[in-house]
């Protein structure tokens, strides 16, 4: 589940720029609901990329770099965990990181 204030920060970042960039692993019947939601209500263009193996990144605004990882694939951890960077030096690596990622994913 997305924090309240990251779609907030997804929501006010849409109306600031274009387009919102997000990068899925898992694109399938139990996610396309939520990936759906995001296309239609915050104008998101996402890719796919099973290369990240669990996570997803989204990058807003450039100044705020959200990660979202799950268990698929790692039996020892349990459940998912979510990192909102606000730093922004941290959030422009994961920026030159998301870029790379981005022209190596498919669209969703």
């Amino acid at each position: 589940m997305v924090p309240k204030e990251t779609l907030k920060a997804w929501i006010a970042a849409s109306k600031r720029v274009k387009v919102n960039r997000f990068i899925c692993s898992k694109y399938d019947e139990e996610n396309r609901g939520v990936i759906e939601y995001y296309k239609r209500e915050i104008k998101a263009e996402i890719r796919h990329n099973p290369k990240l193996k669990g996570f997803s990144l989204v990058i807003i605004d450039g100044k705020v770099a959200y990660l979202n990882a799950r268990s698929e694939g790692y039996p020892y951890i349990k459940g998912s965990f979510c990192i909102s960077i606000f730093h922004k030096p941290i959030a422009q690596a994961l920026r030159i990181f998301f870029e790379k990622m981005w022209e190596e994913s498919k669209p969703v």
